[in-house]
């Protein structure tokens, strides 16, 4: 049940962020005048359509990807050969219908001789050959192919074609998807501000506590297990509280201490605890209880990938970490946060025990940059507890906005890590649909609200992917447009197309490549 309810929360996070992304261009280009033939959610073989207008509307059967199909977008310009036997219906002497079949009626037949359905430096005609004799008719611009009596399309002729609309026209209607994406995610945002509220720093006042923690593939009890909601936090390793902010600088204070002694009041009464962190060390990739340890070393669990590479495993005890020529003897997780102090990305080798054998491990650590953009801190103590919230009408605007904007910060700094030579990050890193699907599936274990606040981080992800200056995606279109604003030039159109034609097969090699690695991840 869990995994279906995912597969559904799944579909319906990317049919939601698609069908705005094309909506935006669907919108722009019907108030730039440009036919639109279809508006489709979905790939692949149709599951409901219907015609409305000129457009038709579709859902198809596969949840990835969606389109909206504009006139001008490719290269053709008629679905009609010279010598190619076709039918004409006439409104008025002009063409209405072409039939391009010989089982619909059709007012005249023939064989097309020569035709201009595009228009662009002339009026649309079509010039057939019926029994010996030439005859040349006016096209509409709303006449239709007609291959059966239930299968229309309307010719795309120049005047309503993407090319033919000024440069703005045509850079509202490419940009209008990206801008729905981030149009969604404020608005998600703003759904899960006004839900949780905003921090009320100003009190030492727990609004919430995390009770139990996954350590090494198994819950156990938080560190602030004693702790409860609505304790008044009174000092922290005798220090006086006084708002959240004091609870956060001494707890920071207290990150190599073993314990952390807290006095919380409650019921009026103080009580005091002595609580045991629990240690993150991100650019090794280990965490652990702060007590934890043994005459041998410190008990460590997997945090990141890094270390699990380097070939650590849940339960290992570390006695050594070597690094530059020196030796430093583990037997506390201050001695971990010490050698964390003196490195930044550099290899150090691991010396631990597993049960009774002794075994060595080069881990390649992480750089600061790189703990920056994926957002892990260097090192940290977490004990569980976070302050009350309270709703704030203008502050969750703001915070929608400051949402929208961490989204951005770290999606650009994924790209620099990943454009910019890191050895801690590369394409392999990256997630499809199977690891989106991963994630989606992790979120809902937060409930509703960790979900909507993931859908609208993907919604960012994929608007600003959108205007990358990529060939086949909107931010490649919006090259070409420029090229055109500096240089009063048109793009050769097969030129344009076919350097969109090879980008799209090479990022379905890439799409290919990825999930690839997504399987190995979701089975590794």
């Amino acid at each position: 049940m869990t995994t279906l309810i995912a597969i559904l929360a799944f579909i319906f996070a990317l049919c939601l962020i698609i069908s705005l992304h094309e909506l935006g261009h669907f919108i722009f280009a019907k108030k730039s005048g440009i036919l639109c033939y279809d508006y489709s959610i979905g790939m692949g073989p149709v599951l409901w359509s219907k015609k409305k207008g000129e457009t038709t509307y579709g859902i198809r059967a596969i949840p990835i990807g969606g389109f909206v199909s504009m006139a001008g977008e490719g290269v053709g310009i008629g679905v009609i050969n010279i010598d190619q036997e076709i039918g004409l219906n006439l409104e008025d002497d002009c063409v209405k219908e072409i039939i391009l079949n010989d089982i619909e009626k059709a007012e005249v037949f023939g064989k097309v001789v020569s035709f201009d359905l595009y228009g662009e430096n002339s009026e649309l005609y079509i010039e057939i050959l019926v029994n010996d004799e030439y005859k040349k008719y006016s096209v509409l611009e709303n006449a239709l192919y007609v291959e059966s009596a239930k299968k229309t399309q309307q010719i795309a002729p120049y005047s309503r074609s993407f090319e033919s609309k000024t440069l703005l026209q045509r850079f509202l209607t490419v940009v209008a998807g990206p801008a729905m994406n981030f149009v969604l995610a404020y608005f998600l945002f703003l759904i899960v501000c006004f839900a949780t509220g905003v921090a009320n720093t100003k009190s030492s006042v727990v609004g919430g506590v995390e009770k139990r923690y996954s350590i090494g593939g198994e819950y156990v009890n938080g560190p602030a297990y004693e702790i409860k909601k609505g304790d008044k936090i009174i000092s922290i390793n005798g220090n006086p509280v006084e708002d959240w902010y004091d609870v956060g600088e001494y707890l920071d204070q207290s990150i190599k201490s073993e314990s952390v002694n807290i006095v919380v009041s409650r019921d009026g009464v103080n009580i005091p605890l002595t609580i045991n962190p629990i240690i993150y060390v991100g650019d090794i990739g280990i965490m652990g209880f702060s007590d934890d340890v043994t005459e041998q070393g410190v008990r460590i669990y997997i945090y990141t990938t890094k270390a699990k590479e380097a070939g650590l495993i849940d339960g290992d005890i570390i006695t050594s970490i070597s690094f530059e020529g020196v030796n430093y003897e583990i037997k506390s997780w201050a001695d971990i946060i010490d050698v964390s102090d003196k490195i930044n990305g550099d290899k150090i080798t691991v010396s631990y025990l597993r049960g009774s054998e002794a075994k060595t491990a080069v881990v390649n650590t992480l750089d600061q940059k790189t703990l920056d953009v994926i957002g892990i801190e260097k090192y940290d103590s977490i004990i569980g507890i976070s302050p009350t919230y309270k709703f704030s009408f203008f502050g969750s605007f703001v915070n929608a906005f400051k949402s929208i904007g961490n989204c951005v910060g770290e999606v650009f700094g994924t790209l620099g890590l990943l454009f910019g030579g890191s050895n801690d990050v590369g394409v392999s890193d990256l997630s499809g649909p199977i690891g989106i699907f991963t994630l989606i599936k992790n979120s809902l274990t937060g409930g509703l609200i960790s979900y909507i606040a993931f859908v609208a981080f993907l919604s960012v992800n994929i608007g600003l992917l959108n205007i990358l200056p990529i060939p086949a995606l909107d931010g490649g279109r919006l090259v070409f447009l420029a090229y055109e604003a500096i240089t009063r030039k048109k793009v050769n159109k097969n030129v344009e197309n076919t350097i969109h034609n090879i980008m799209f097969i090479l990022l379905m090699l890439l799409f290919v490549y990825i999930s690839f690695n997504d399987v190995l991840r979701l089975f590794g």
